[in-house]
């Protein structure tokens, strides 16, 4: 029996099945090569998941309130093996005795036998001091101001007194205003716990509205030295600037500082952008910033800017921590940071002068824009838009070697934003306009008056005493302290 011919219809029907497969097979290979490009993306999705999910305040710019408390802390020094506390042979501290002009009362305790012999004539040759303080039972002082009504015997007119500016405007005296408003914005007590202080401590019942009350004359008192201080920081050489997140009432907000010198002023304001950071200081600020590299600064000359290098550092350590594509672009970077770092730190302990040290951040600068430049080119997306955005930043890495006075790091303006970041933890934020104005000025006053090493309790009462008698009231600014005073 011969072979089927071409036309055999069982022939026809095999070359079908194979054109079939063929058609099968193709479409099966254009979905394995669809399926491995996905497969990329999600291996690089959960590349980027994982990283996401390890950054932290040391390798981000997410705040250190935001770890974990159950996240392991790196050691900064080796362990010692020894346990916590004073070691032995270590010399212990004593609280320093009183002087004897302070002491209120001397109790002398005497000895009545020989302990030896039984008898009773003694002689005192020495004592030994223990001082005991106690605080006394503080009862508050109440004074009724009585407004005459009189009546003329000449002319049988009637008339009525009337009270001082500084008596008839609350019930409650600048002592009792200035200690409810450090007891809420220095301490951070909720307007319920201030009322439980002022009750359990002083006998003193003083409801929520009352308090904001007093909240508000102590912000109304207080608002000239706050523009005051906005003034001399708008008209300084430079300030570290910074923000974080608030709340007035149901709206999202921003609390904003500016810090240089031992002066510091906050602004609560419902926007985070360029006209924000212009009502900081009221009004437009010619000096030099020390910032994050948030946008809204991006206009600012590279001569006026400072971007924080510790900022850049976490960064690149997010990087280096991160998926494999940026780990080696994320090292060079942070090695770039690092020798600018060791470059201030040598300036600063006095090894090099200033010349010495723009020389070492000239040559630093031209690195980190070479490494920039190549990672602008590379294939890992993430890496090429950080890398596009530093660049043109990348000179203001390194305005502190040409500007005295500055540093290369906002941590400054940081650390003043740490009280205010666990009041809003507290309170989440303000519950109205007024109590934002509270918060700005206050804080002013608080944190400013703290760096210059003054009293808030007698600067607010000065205040408040000041506004009520329409008086000179006191300053923040330090150069003007004594002369305003």
């Amino acid at each position: 029996m011969g072979p089927a011919s071409c036309s055999d219809p069982s022939h026809a029907h095999l070359l079908d099945e194979v054109s079939a497969l063929r058609t099968q097979l193709a479409e099966s290979r254009r979905d394995a090569a669809a399926l491995r490009t996905d497969l990329q993306a999600l291996g690089a999705r959960i590349a980027e998941l994982e990283a996401r999910s390890k950054r932290n305040s040391r390798n981000s710019s997410r705040p250190p309130s935001s770890d974990s408390p159950y996240q392991d802390r790196p050691s900064r020094g080796k362990p010692s093996g020894r346990e916590p506390g004073g070691q032995p042979g270590h010399e212990g501290k004593t609280r320093p005795t009183v002087p004897p002009e302070d002491v209120s009362e001397f109790v002398v305790h005497g000895v009545d036998d020989c302990p030896a012999c039984g008898g009773s004539d003694l002689e005192q040759t020495a004592t030994v001091a223990h001082q005991v303080t106690e605080i006394p039972p503080v009862a508050p002082i109440v004074v009724e101001h009585q407004v005459a009504h009189v009546r003329c015997r000449d002319c049988g007119e009637e008339s009525v007194g009337t009270l001082p500016a500084d008596v008839a405007r609350s019930q409650f005296g600048p002592r009792v205003h200035a200690f409810a408003a450090q007891l809420s914005g220095g301490f951070r007590l909720t307007h319920r716990e201030v009322g439980r202080v002022f009750e359990e401590m002083f006998g003193l019942h003083i409801g929520g509205g009352t308090l904001t009350a007093m909240q508000r004359r102590v912000t109304d008192a207080l608002e000239f030295p706050y523009r005051e201080a906005q003034r001399a920081l708008r008209e300084g050489p430079a300030a570290y600037i910074d923000e974080t997140g608030w709340r007035v009432g149901r709206r999202k907000a921003t609390l904003w500082t500016a810090f240089f010198g031992r002066l510091v002023v906050f602004l609560v304001d419902s926007l985070r952008d360029r006209g924000a950071s212009r009502r900081l200081f009221a009004g437009k600020f010619h000096g030099v910033r020390i910032v994050d590299r948030y946008v809204v600064h991006d206009h600012v000359k590279d001569e006026l800017r400072q971007i924080c290098a510790a900022h850049v550092w976490r960064d690149f350590e997010g990087f280096a921590t991160g998926a494999a594509g940026g780990r080696m672009f994320g090292r060079r970077g942070k090695a770039i940071v690092l020798r600018l770092f060791r470059a201030w730190w040598r300036f600063r302990d006095g090894k090099i002068d200033r010349a010495g040290l723009r020389a070492a951040c000239a040559k630093l600068e031209r690195r980190l824009c070479e490494l920039l430049d190549e990672a602008m080119t590379g294939k890992h997306a993430r890496v090429r838009g950080f890398a596009k955005k530093l660049r043109k930043q990348a000179a203001c890495l390194f305005t502190f070697a040409k500007v005295e006075g500055i540093e290369p790091t906002n941590n400054w303006a940081e650390r003043m934003l740490r009280a205010a970041v666990l009041w809003r933890k507290g309170s989440f934020g303000s519950h109205s306009k007024q109590g934002a104005r509270f918060v700005s000025r206050f804080m002013t006053a608080a944190r400013s008056l703290r760096m210059q090493g003054r009293d808030v309790i007698d600067f607010v009462m000065q205040a408040l005493e000041a506004h009520a008698l329409g008086r000179a009231p006191p300053s923040l600014v330090p150069a003007l302290v004594g002369s305003a005073e």
